[in-house]
Formats: C-alpha cells, sequence, structure tokens
C-alpha cells in the first residue's frame, strides 16, 4: 500500500475569518448579507466583515448555516457552534491551511508536463494542518552566523572523471553500505536523521561495515542544550556526533516521532558501540564541488527551503514555486546521494539531484526525490555539509551501566 488514497475530508486553502455583530436593519437583503460575508471570507488578510442580519431567528439559523458551509469550504476549522454564531452573530475560522490541498493536487496533475513532477494525496497528512506539517515534518533551524559564514573546505574535482549520472547506493564499491530511508514521524527532527544518515554512510564507507543505524532518540534526548520536537541546529548534531558520539538505534530507540515529545537523557543497560565523527565541513554551493564530494567520499547534508506543495510530491523533478511575502515556508535538512539528467520531457533535458528524504519510504519515489540542480532551487545548493568517519578504539568504546 503506498500510502495514498482520496481524503475523506475537504482540504482546500482556507484562510481566517472572524464575523460579525447582528444589527438590525431590514432594508438590507439576505443576498446582500450572504455576499458581505463571503467577500469577507475571502479577502486576503480576513479582517474583521460586518454585514446586516434580520431579527428572525430562522433567517439568522439560515445564515449562519452558509457562512459556516463556505468556511468548510475553505477547508478551515470552525471554533464556534452553530447555536452561538446564532446567539451571537459571530463565527469564527481559523487561520490554518490544510496540509492536504485536493484543487493543488489537481492543478499539478494536470500541468505534470509543466510542472515537471506529479503529485499524491498521502493519508499520512490527513487531518493535519499546514502549520504542524511545516513544524514536524522538517524541524531544522537556520544554521547560526558562525557556522554559516563557515568557509567551504577546497576541493580539486576532476571534472572529466564526473559522470553524467552518479547514485552512491549503487557504486560497486559501496554496495550495501549507505543508508536507506527513515521516517522522523510528527517530531521536527531533520537535523538530527540528516546528520545522523550522513554519518553512518561515512562510516559504513571507511570501516566496511554494514547495517549500522545510528540513535536518532540518543542524539535528541541527550544532546545539550535540551531539545524538544521544535526542531534543533545542525551544528548542534555534528558538535554531538564529535564530542560524546552516539549509539546504535537498537541500544536507543526512537519514540518521539510517534509520541511528539522529547524524553530524557536514559542509558539502557546494554553493552553499546559509540560511533564518533571528525568536525562537520562545509561544501562550495558550486555543482561540480558537491558532485564531486559524493562521488569520492559519500552523500552530503543539505539544508532546503520546504514549500507547501512539497508535501504531495510523487516523482518527477521537483522544482520549488514562486511565492510571495504572504507564503508560509519551513526549513528542512535532506541528505543528497547522487545526481542525473530527466530526458522524458518534451522540453529541455532537465538536471537533477537525487535526495533522501525523511518521511518513510511510502512518501515520493520510495522515500527519495528528485529536484532540479545547478539553479539552487529550494536553496538546495546554498549550505552543503560533510564529515569524515573515525576509525580509532577510542572512538567506538562500549558504554557500560
Amino acid at each position: 500500500m503506498d500510502g495514498t488514497m482520496t481524503a475523506p475530508f475537504p482540504s482546500t486553502t482556507t484562510v481566517s475569518v472572524t464575523a460579525t455583530t447582528f444589527a438590525s436593519r431590514k432594508t438590507k437583503t439576505m443576498g446582500k448579507r450572504i455576499a458581505t460575508m463571503t467577500a469577507a471570507l475571502t479577502s486576503a488578510r480576513c479582517a474583521w466583515g460586518r454585514f446586516q442580519t434580520p431579527t428572525s431567528p430562522g433567517e439568522r439559523r439560515d445564515l449562519c448555516a452558509s457562512t459556516m458551509a463556505r468556511c468548510w469550504r475553505l477547508g478551515s476549522t470552525l471554533s464556534t457552534a452553530m447555536s452561538a454564531c446564532v446567539k451571537t452573530g459571530r463565527l469564527t475560522c481559523e487561520e490554518d491551511q490544510c496540509l492536504v490541498d485536493e484543487e493543488l493536487i489537481r492543478s499539478v496533475q494536470q500541468n505534470s508536463l509543466r510542472h515537471g513532477w506529479t503529485s499524491a494525496n498521502y493519508s499520512m497528512f490527513w487531518g493535519r494542518k499546514l502549520k504542524e506539517g511545516l513544524a514536524l515534518r522538517t524541524g531544522t533551524f537556520l544554521p547560526q552566523t558562525m557556522t554559516y559564514n563557515m568557509k567551504p573546505s577546497l576541493l580539486r574535482p576532476v571534472l572529466h572523471r564526473i559522470p553524467m549520472e552518479f547514485d552512491a547506493r549503487y557504486k560497486p564499491e559501496w554496495e550495501g553500505l549507505i543508508s536507506g530511508v527513515r521516517d522522523q514521524g510528527w517530531c521536527g527532527t531533520s537535523w538530527a536523521f540528516s546528520s545522523l544518515d550522513v554519518a553512518q554512510d561515512r562510516e559504513m564507507i571507511l570501516s566496511g561495515q554494514s547495517s549500522i543505524t545510528l540513535s536518532a532518540q540518543e542524539l535528541l534526548s541527550c544532546t545539550f542544550p535540551r531539545v524538544d520536537c521544535k526542531g534543533g541546529y545542525v551544528e548542534n548534531a555534528w558538535g554531538s556526533l564529535k564530542k560524546q558520539g552516539v549509539m546504535e538505534e537498537t541500544c536507543y530507540p526512537y519514540t518521539s516521532g510517534r509520541s511528539g515529545s522529547v524524553p530524557p537523557c536514559t542509558l539502557e543497560s546494554k553493552h553499546c558501540k559509540k560511533y564518533k565523527t571528525e568536525p562537520a565541513y562545509r561544501i562550495s554551493s558550486k555543482v561540480d564541488n558537491i558532485q564531486w564530494e559524493i562521488l569520492t567520499e559519500g552523500p552530503v547534508q543539505a539544508l532546503m527551503t520546504v514549500h507547501r506543495d512539497f508535501f504531495l510530491y510523487k516523482s518527477g523533478v521537483y522544482n520549488c514555486p514562486q511565492t510571495d511575502a504572504q507564503d508560509i515556508t519551513a526549513m528542512h535538512s535532506v541528505r543528497i546521494v547522487g545526481w542525473g539528467v530527466d530526458n522524458s520531457t518534451s522540453y529541455s533535458p532537465v538536471k537533477y539531484w537525487v535526495v533522501a528524504n525523511s518521511w518513510g519510504t511510502t512518501w515520493g519515489e520510495n522515500g527519495f526525490f528528485r529536484i532540479q540542480r545547478g539553479t539552487n532551487t529550494c536553496g538546495i545548493e546554498s549550505f552543503v555539509l560533510a564529515v569524515r568517519g573515525r576509525k580509532d578504539r577510542m572512538v567506538k568504546r562500549s558504554i557500560k551501566s
């Protein structure tokens, strides 16, 4: 089952509306009153909307019903009941868009050739608000100034050795040594998952040991300063991996994705290895530098901006939409594992990155997505980090309680 089907509830764009105070001017017609209310519902800022209403309870009830239906069609959540509306003349819709937007899904599907990608209606997002998705399905803060201004490492890519297409998962020497896709659940932990997955990829490549899965829960619960499901900094993840190290998932299972909270740090009574890394380093935003690092050392971490339509991605080469100042977005961190060229469209070939997300394997292309390469769409090439594993006995020490 791919997790996609038709949503059982309306899920189109919603806006916030608070309406109205009843007054008694019988000269106004019901049509004008409803028209005024509709205009208020669809206004950009959804400011206070006022309309005149009859004194008849029946007419009040009809007007409240039509207004509530309009609010529901907009995909909003009603915070007042019908009885309260009839009694007080006030009806409130929350300003919070639904995460699943059937109208947007249809638009992408109908224009998939122009967009370059297809969309899907994922059941895991049903009943969730956009703000929930942006907060809990992403969770990376913009790096602090010192980190963001880190100078890139000087690489000397041999351009003729960079192939047109490459995927670290299928490099013969690395077979079985590249991580799959995990699911962060409903906890803003992409900063942790992307860091750990890059670290374990590099560790497996370095040691030749397969099936290393580092504990996201330990990183969350035992990192200082304490974090919660509202997000974190990638530099804190790399700092913790360098100083304290992280044990494997089997020793410290992940629970925050289901619970939505981060429990205090506890070390179980097991003999568990601790894996550490060298300090993280930055890769230049030049495409050939990123390619060379992946080709020679392994997958890298990248930060990107997530827009509403990204949640609906199913297949193809994604490109960030044009937005305005009112659009809400979030910062996300992901793992780039390769690149290629899409020749399937009737337009010119499209260059892309192959990227691992952290939303499970039912989303996108088995948990991965492709995104335009060389245009810095969504900021995917703006801040790229990598790390080297460490292969000394002091690093992989047993933890005994």
